[in-house]
């Protein structure tokens, strides 16, 4: 789960921090690389046929 953390570093400016983890995005993050990987036109390959290394 992402947690955020604001830190008051000035009386117009915050810090914020984000922690991520790779549960948090590895989902979406594959789901974009297979689509990618379908349109994508790579010579020697088939299209949508490109590995997704």
């Amino acid at each position: 789960m992402a947690t955020i953390t604001r830190e008051n570093i000035g009386l117009l400016n915050d810090k914020l921090t984000v922690n991520l983890s790779k549960e948090d995005y590895y989902t979406g993050f594959e789901q974009s690389l297979k689509k990618y990987a379908k349109n994508a036109n790579i010579p020697g390959f088939r299209k949508g046929m490109v590995p997704a290394g």
